[in-house]
Protein backbone atom coordinates (compact mmCIF):
# COMPACT_ATOMS: atom_id res chain seq x y z
CA UNK A 1 0.00 0.00 0.00
CA UNK A 2 1.26 3.33 -0.92
CA UNK A 3 0.42 6.84 0.09
CA UNK A 4 1.04 10.53 -1.64
CA UNK A 5 0.59 13.72 -0.36
CA UNK A 6 -3.58 14.30 -1.73
CA UNK A 7 -5.82 13.65 0.92
CA UNK A 8 -7.88 11.06 0.76
CA UNK A 9 -9.94 8.20 2.84
CA UNK A 10 -10.00 4.42 3.06
CA UNK A 11 -12.26 3.71 5.84
CA UNK A 12 -14.29 0.92 8.04
CA UNK A 13 -12.43 -2.00 7.39
CA UNK A 14 -13.33 -3.68 10.37
CA UNK A 15 -12.09 -7.30 9.31
CA UNK A 16 -8.76 -7.77 6.93
CA UNK A 17 -8.10 -11.28 5.99
CA UNK A 18 -9.89 -14.78 4.52
CA UNK A 19 -13.34 -15.28 5.29
CA UNK A 20 -15.89 -18.49 3.56
CA UNK A 21 -19.75 -17.39 2.21
CA UNK A 22 -19.36 -13.89 2.09
CA UNK A 23 -20.40 -13.92 -1.72
CA UNK A 24 -23.49 -15.79 -2.34
CA UNK A 25 -25.09 -16.38 -5.62
CA UNK A 26 -27.50 -13.91 -6.75
CA UNK A 27 -31.07 -15.26 -6.71
CA UNK A 28 -33.67 -16.14 -9.07
CA UNK A 29 -35.18 -13.32 -11.21
CA UNK A 30 -38.44 -12.72 -9.54
CA UNK A 31 -41.80 -12.57 -11.54
CA UNK A 32 -42.44 -8.81 -12.83
CA UNK A 33 -38.13 -7.81 -12.42
CA UNK A 34 -36.26 -7.99 -16.19
CA UNK A 35 -32.30 -8.74 -16.49
CA UNK A 36 -30.82 -6.12 -19.21
CA UNK A 37 -28.05 -6.98 -21.68
CA UNK A 38 -25.54 -4.23 -22.82
CA UNK A 39 -25.73 -5.07 -27.13
CA UNK A 40 -23.28 -2.29 -27.62
CA UNK A 41 -25.61 -1.63 -30.59
CA UNK A 42 -26.10 1.53 -31.15
CA UNK A 43 -23.02 4.34 -30.21
CA UNK A 44 -21.53 1.41 -28.03
CA UNK A 45 -20.79 4.37 -24.97
CA UNK A 46 -23.96 5.78 -23.84
CA UNK A 47 -25.61 4.06 -21.05
CA UNK A 48 -28.75 6.19 -21.65
CA UNK A 49 -28.95 4.79 -25.40
CA UNK A 50 -32.01 2.42 -26.01
CA UNK A 51 -29.88 0.80 -29.19
CA UNK A 52 -27.05 0.15 -26.90
CA UNK A 53 -29.25 -2.37 -25.19
CA UNK A 54 -30.77 -6.11 -26.12
CA UNK A 55 -34.04 -4.82 -24.59
CA UNK A 56 -34.26 -1.68 -27.23
CA UNK A 57 -34.27 0.54 -24.05
CA UNK A 58 -31.72 1.20 -20.76
CA UNK A 59 -32.46 -0.04 -17.72
CA UNK A 60 -35.36 1.76 -15.77
CA UNK A 61 -34.72 3.07 -12.58
CA UNK A 62 -38.47 2.42 -11.55
CA UNK A 63 -37.84 -0.94 -9.04
CA UNK A 64 -38.18 -3.13 -12.25
CA UNK A 65 -34.50 -4.06 -12.85
CA UNK A 66 -33.08 -7.57 -11.25
CA UNK A 67 -29.37 -8.04 -13.05
CA UNK A 68 -27.24 -5.79 -15.70
CA UNK A 69 -24.55 -7.78 -17.91
CA UNK A 70 -22.12 -5.66 -19.90
CA UNK A 71 -20.66 -8.39 -21.24
CA UNK A 72 -22.66 -11.40 -22.48
CA UNK A 73 -24.54 -9.43 -25.65
CA UNK A 74 -21.45 -7.08 -26.09
CA UNK A 75 -20.39 -8.87 -29.18
CA UNK A 76 -16.97 -8.02 -27.63
CA UNK A 77 -17.12 -4.39 -27.85
CA UNK A 78 -14.36 -2.61 -25.50
CA UNK A 79 -15.25 0.58 -25.89
CA UNK A 80 -15.58 2.63 -22.71
CA UNK A 81 -18.90 2.52 -21.43
CA UNK A 82 -20.15 5.87 -19.72
CA UNK A 83 -22.80 6.60 -17.33
CA UNK A 84 -23.47 10.17 -17.08
CA UNK A 85 -23.78 12.67 -14.32
CA UNK A 86 -27.63 12.84 -15.14
CA UNK A 87 -28.11 8.80 -15.10
CA UNK A 88 -29.24 7.00 -11.89
CA UNK A 89 -28.85 3.23 -12.15
CA UNK A 90 -30.77 1.71 -9.48
CA UNK A 91 -30.42 -2.18 -9.70
CA UNK A 92 -32.02 -4.78 -7.07
CA UNK A 93 -29.61 -8.05 -7.02
CA UNK A 94 -25.80 -7.01 -9.17
CA UNK A 95 -24.23 -5.99 -12.02
CA UNK A 96 -21.72 -8.53 -13.74
CA UNK A 97 -19.29 -5.34 -15.33
CA UNK A 98 -17.51 -4.28 -16.47
CA UNK A 99 -16.16 -7.33 -17.48
CA UNK A 100 -13.03 -9.36 -19.83
CA UNK A 101 -11.32 -6.01 -20.33
CA UNK A 102 -14.02 -3.75 -20.70
CA UNK A 103 -13.91 -0.14 -19.13
CA UNK A 104 -16.81 1.79 -16.94
CA UNK A 105 -16.58 5.02 -16.52
CA UNK A 106 -19.38 6.36 -13.99
CA UNK A 107 -20.08 10.08 -13.56
CA UNK A 108 -23.74 9.36 -11.98
CA UNK A 109 -24.99 7.58 -9.25
CA UNK A 110 -25.14 3.29 -9.13
CA UNK A 111 -26.84 1.45 -6.27
CA UNK A 112 -27.18 -2.50 -6.44
CA UNK A 113 -29.24 -4.39 -4.12
CA UNK A 114 -26.94 -7.04 -4.08
CA UNK A 115 -23.25 -6.22 -5.29
CA UNK A 116 -21.36 -5.73 -8.35
CA UNK A 117 -18.78 -8.77 -10.02
CA UNK A 118 -16.01 -6.73 -12.31
CA UNK A 119 -13.88 -9.35 -13.57
CA UNK A 120 -11.17 -10.38 -16.34
CA UNK A 121 -8.28 -12.43 -17.18
CA UNK A 122 -4.78 -12.29 -18.90
CA UNK A 123 -6.46 -13.09 -22.62
CA UNK A 124 -8.86 -10.05 -22.12
CA UNK A 125 -6.40 -7.19 -21.27
CA UNK A 126 -6.90 -5.12 -18.02
CA UNK A 127 -10.51 -4.04 -17.08
CA UNK A 128 -11.44 -0.83 -15.82
CA UNK A 129 -14.15 1.08 -13.55
CA UNK A 130 -13.91 4.78 -13.13
CA UNK A 131 -15.85 6.45 -10.48
CA UNK A 132 -15.36 10.49 -11.27
CA UNK A 133 -16.07 13.16 -9.30
CA UNK A 134 -19.17 12.96 -7.07
CA UNK A 135 -19.90 9.70 -8.14
CA UNK A 136 -21.17 7.25 -6.15
CA UNK A 137 -21.81 3.27 -6.18
CA UNK A 138 -23.70 1.88 -3.71
CA UNK A 139 -23.68 -1.70 -3.01
CA UNK A 140 -25.65 -3.56 -0.12
CA UNK A 141 -23.64 -6.49 -0.35
CA UNK A 142 -20.83 -7.19 -2.13
CA UNK A 143 -17.72 -5.75 -4.99
CA UNK A 144 -16.19 -8.81 -6.32
CA UNK A 145 -12.99 -6.81 -7.56
CA UNK A 146 -10.68 -8.83 -9.68
CA UNK A 147 -11.97 -11.82 -7.43
CA UNK A 148 -12.27 -14.39 -9.67
CA UNK A 149 -10.84 -17.38 -7.67
CA UNK A 150 -12.87 -20.34 -9.77
CA UNK A 151 -9.96 -19.96 -12.43
CA UNK A 152 -6.42 -19.75 -12.94
CA UNK A 153 -4.98 -16.54 -14.84
CA UNK A 154 -7.41 -13.84 -13.24
CA UNK A 155 -8.03 -11.53 -12.60
CA UNK A 156 -6.37 -8.19 -14.28
CA UNK A 157 -8.89 -5.27 -12.32
CA UNK A 158 -8.90 -1.83 -12.30
CA UNK A 159 -10.63 0.71 -10.11
CA UNK A 160 -10.07 3.82 -9.93
CA UNK A 161 -12.08 6.23 -7.20
CA UNK A 162 -11.38 9.93 -8.05
CA UNK A 163 -11.80 13.54 -6.09
CA UNK A 164 -15.28 13.17 -3.84
CA UNK A 165 -16.50 10.30 -5.74
CA UNK A 166 -17.62 7.48 -3.06
CA UNK A 167 -17.83 4.13 -2.62
CA UNK A 168 -19.47 1.86 -0.26
CA UNK A 169 -19.81 -1.98 0.47
CA UNK A 170 -20.72 -4.45 3.12
CA UNK A 171 -18.20 -6.75 1.69
CA UNK A 172 -15.03 -6.48 -0.18
CA UNK A 173 -13.78 -9.57 -2.05
CA UNK A 174 -10.24 -8.14 -3.52
CA UNK A 175 -7.92 -9.31 -5.66
CA UNK A 176 -7.42 -6.03 -7.93
CA UNK A 177 -6.26 -2.69 -7.72
CA UNK A 178 -7.37 -0.21 -5.92
CA UNK A 179 -6.74 3.59 -6.80
CA UNK A 180 -8.34 6.28 -4.46
CA UNK A 181 -7.26 9.89 -5.53
CA UNK A 182 -7.80 13.08 -3.60
CA UNK A 183 -11.01 12.78 -1.68
CA UNK A 184 -12.46 9.70 -2.76
CA UNK A 185 -13.56 7.69 -0.36
CA UNK A 186 -14.31 3.56 0.03
CA UNK A 187 -16.30 2.51 2.95
CA UNK A 188 -15.90 -1.46 3.68
CA UNK A 189 -18.37 -1.69 6.71
CA UNK A 190 -18.01 -5.69 7.56
CA UNK A 191 -14.63 -7.12 5.68
CA UNK A 192 -12.28 -6.80 3.06
CA UNK A 193 -11.11 -10.70 2.06
CA UNK A 194 -7.89 -10.43 0.24
CA UNK A 195 -5.56 -13.18 -1.02
CA UNK A 196 -2.33 -13.94 -3.18
CA UNK A 197 -1.48 -15.37 -6.58
CA UNK A 198 -0.77 -18.89 -4.68
CA UNK A 199 -3.15 -18.91 -1.72
CA UNK A 200 -6.29 -17.40 -3.13
CA UNK A 201 -9.10 -16.75 -0.46
CA UNK A 202 -11.29 -19.47 -2.17
CA UNK A 203 -9.20 -22.36 -3.45
CA UNK A 204 -9.61 -23.10 -7.07
CA UNK A 205 -7.82 -20.77 -9.03
CA UNK A 206 -5.84 -17.66 -8.58
CA UNK A 207 -7.11 -14.52 -7.14
CA UNK A 208 -4.90 -11.57 -9.13
CA UNK A 209 -2.49 -11.08 -11.61
CA UNK A 210 -0.41 -11.44 -8.56
CA UNK A 211 0.39 -7.59 -8.11
CA UNK A 212 -3.05 -6.92 -6.54
CA UNK A 213 -2.19 -3.49 -4.23
CA UNK A 214 -4.24 -0.84 -2.77
CA UNK A 215 -3.37 3.02 -3.11
CA UNK A 216 -3.84 5.84 -1.20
Amino acid sequence: MTRNMMTKTFKHLVAIGLAVGLVQSASAQPAGQTNYQWSAGGDKMTWSQGANWTQGTAPLTDGTTWQIDTSANAGGSVVPITIAASNVVNINDAIYGPLWGQTLNVYGNVTCGFGAFIWGDANSGVTTINLYTNSSLTLKDTLALGTAWWFPGGALVTMNVYSNAQVGVNYLQFGGHLNIYGGGTVSVTNALNTGTATTPVFTGGLDSDATPSINL
